[in-house]
């Protein structure tokens, strides 16, 4: 995939609520933000000084996010599991 971003952005499915994924985030201590572009709500986590290891920081906020409200992966409306922008096919 080339390098990584020092930044994940995860586009919040309509159906979920993005409180309820920074609230994840942040009983995890990791520190995320609210964004709202083009209609579209995101929630942005900016990569830790000193994590040196992107791959495994990005498994474990794909974790979190993923276990904010499981059952919203199981619904038909939702798109599959955790992406985020960057790893998404245009």
């Amino acid at each position: 995939m080339g390098s990584q971003p020092d930044t994940l952005r995860y586009a919040v499915p309509e159906a979920q609520d993005p409180a309820v994924v920074l609230t994840a985030l942040a009983e995890h201590d990791i520190d995320a933000e609210p964004e709202e572009a083009g209609g579209e709500s995101y929630v942005v986590v900016p990569r830790p000084g000193g994590v040196t290891d992107t791959a495994a920081w990005r498994e474990k906020v794909r974790a979190v996010i993923s276990t904010a409200d499981p059952s919203i992966f199981d619904r038909p409306d939702v798109p599959g599991p955790v992406r985020f922008t960057d790893e998404q096919q245009g």
